[in-house]
């Protein structure tokens, strides 16, 4: 029998630049980090199916996936720096620390970034092409923290021969 295997717990989401040949990143970093408790999910959206049916029985005699399923990531960070408004976001840092100043871009570009998660129990998740999207919640209220809120759609890669979604079931590196 197979070892059983479970998930928990998040050590690190780390993200970077998809590399020039459409591989997955080789030069990630925790460029958020800070994640709000309970907001790390990766999961799947139910595929579209068709029934077919016919005229002599009340059961479908197939089902067709007409749309497979989706793989998609969302969490939530803390990390309102520069450096995380421009991964989230884009536009520019001018300045030097601790007096920086983020400008956003004209209008909102794609952004595309390879993303590893690595749990507490061992795995990686190796997404080599990931089209994130933030939302900006900069709470002014003196009991919470402002936040971005990150969603990803796993993409296809444009390397050949390269999966869009790896889980390694192996010690974390």
């Amino acid at each position: 029998m197979a070892d059983k295997k479970v998930s928990f717990g998040l050590t690190s989401i780390q993200s970077g630049p998809i590399e020039a040949d459409g591989g997955m990143s080789t030069s990630l970093s925790e460029e958020f980090g800070y994640t709000v408790l309970g907001t790390a999910v990766l999961e799947t959206t139910e595929p579209s199916t068709e029934d077919i049916g016919i005229e002599e029985s009340d059961a479908p005699i197939m089902q067709l996936v007409s749309e497979p399923g989706k793989w998609t990531i969302a969490f939530h960070t803390y990390n309102v720096s520069p450096e995380a408004m421009v991964a989230a976001f884009g536009g520019t840092i001018t300045g030097v620390a601790p007096n920086q100043v983020w400008t956003a871009p004209t209008s909102r570009p794609s952004i595309e970034r390879s993303v590893k998660v690595t749990t507490k129990s061992g795995m990686t998740i190796d997404m080599a092409r990931v089209s994130l999207s933030a939302k900006a919640t900069m709470n002014f209220d003196k009991n919470q923290l402002g936040k971005l809120e990150m969603t990803g759609t796993v993409l296809e890669p444009t390397k050949a021969g390269t999966k869009a979604l790896v889980i390694n079931y192996g010690t974390a590196a």
